[in-house]
């Protein structure tokens, strides 16, 4: 290698390292507030009802959000609603920490749910322009590795401020680290585009989705998001009795294992979605999930639920990297932000659509048949893959 091509390689990975970290800030702050919110709504004077209200105002307009900023990608460039969706969440995070009721928290919240709209779509779209066709699994598993460490750091952050009882304090930080990562993308080098974006052509896009095998990843995140909305909801109903006997700590520590397994599988998984195509990976990741969601009904030690648990962390590495390839690896440059707009919005959907579901369900009959109920969503989205399939037989092109 020349010292010139060393030159590009290492500017092209210091450009990506700007991306996967404004990735993590802005994926963490939202995960550190799942632990606590409901407790600190509570602490303002909600009732159940209200509390319940307010933690799901993030999710009703973050997913038309994702959709909406994610074509405003397309139109201005992706660095810019980048550096807006941070910098706006940096304020939200500043206002939590200022809410002295129920109604401003849940504004907060409303605002805050805006704010994330821009940065999920925004960031996957850099990553795509900047992933080489043949190389977008890869590409992909490093931008779900960021999202993974993200969710990590941001459980650990909730409990050591809970423990503390410092929520104020967390707030406060997640802000400042928003900020880092507003400074940091607005130093990022945006790929050349080719040309002001075009109106978008609704069929064509339509047509995008079903031959070009979109579909699949599509109906594989839905599938794995609205799984673990439904894991995280009946996990602690099944086994906080004997003989488990779950705790809230003992529950974290198994969500631990499965976002530690995710991370380990994510690269080899972007590798394999390369050389054999992303259908591969996203169909075994769904066998894996269904299969940890299935046998969890039959578990009667905590190793055995960490187990299922690694299990499903299994299948969440899988399908990540491989889904977000499907979904944008032929999409045009002009609705790249729209495709991924969508893919954003199917993931919150999942997980807002799940956990009531399940919730529901584990009412109506006992958490272990509602284990195996949702367990088929997953065997059900294998048919989308079929698209994918095809697709995979297709020669791999950057976006047009």
């Amino acid at each position: 290698m020349s010292g010139s091509d060393g030159l590009v390689v290492s500017r092209d990975r210091m450009e990506t390292a700007k991306v996967l970290f404004a990735t993590l800030v802005g994926t963490m702050d939202n995960n550190a507030l799942i632990p606590v919110i409901t407790f600190y709504a509570i602490a303002l004077g909600a009732d159940w009802f209200l509390a319940g209200v307010i933690v799901g105002a993030y999710s009703l307009v973050h997913i038309p959000a994702n959709i909406v900023f994610g074509r405003l990608a397309d139109r201005i460039g992706r660095k810019r609603p980048l550096v807006y969706g941070l910098l706006w969440d940096a304020v939200s995070l500043a206002l939590y920490a200022a809410a002295g009721s129920p109604l401003a928290l849940l504004l907060v919240r409303l605002s805050h749910g805006l704010g994330g709209g821009f940065v999920g779509p925004a960031s996957m779209a850099l990553v795509s322009d900047r992933a080489d066709a043949a190389r977008k699994g890869r590409a992909f598993a490093m931008y779900g590795i960021s999202i993974a460490v993200a969710v990590i750091l941001g459980f650990a952050v909730a409990g050591v401020a809970s423990a503390r009882g410092d929520l104020r304090a967390m707030f406060f930080g997640l802000s400042f680290a928003l900020w880092a990562g507003a400074l940091v993308a607005s130093r990022i080098r945006e790929p050349a585009g080719r040309g002001p974006p075009s109106r978008v052509d609704l069929s064509a896009f339509l047509q995008f989705l079903r031959y070009r095998g979109a579909v699949g990843g599509y109906a594989a995140i839905f599938a794995l998001y609205l799984l673990l909305g439904a894991l995280i909801v009946l996990a602690p109903l099944e086994f906080a009795g004997p003989p488990v006997f779950l705790t809230a700590s003992s529950f974290a520590v198994a969500l631990v294992v499965f976002a530690v397994v995710s991370v380990v599988v994510h690269y080899p998984s972007g590798m394999l979605s390369d050389r054999l195509g992303p259908h591969i990976p996203c169909i075994l990741g769904l066998v894996a999930v269904s299969g940890a969601m299935g046998l969890l009904p039959s578990v009667t030690t905590f190793p055995t639920l960490l187990a299922l648990m690694a299990l499903f962390g299994l299948g969440h590495g899988l399908i990540f990297p491989s889904s977000s390839a499907l979904a944008t690896r032929h999409a045009r440059r002009e609705s790249l932000g729209l495709a991924t707009g969508v893919y954003f919005a199917l993931l919150v959907t999942g997980v807002a659509v799940g956990a009531p579901l399940a919730g529901a369900m584990a009412t109506a009959w006992t958490p272990a048949p509602a284990f195996l109920a949702i367990a088929v969503v997953a065997v059900i989205s294998l048919a989308f893959l079929a698209p994918a399939a095809i697709a995979g037989r297709e020669t791999l092109r950057s976006p047009e």
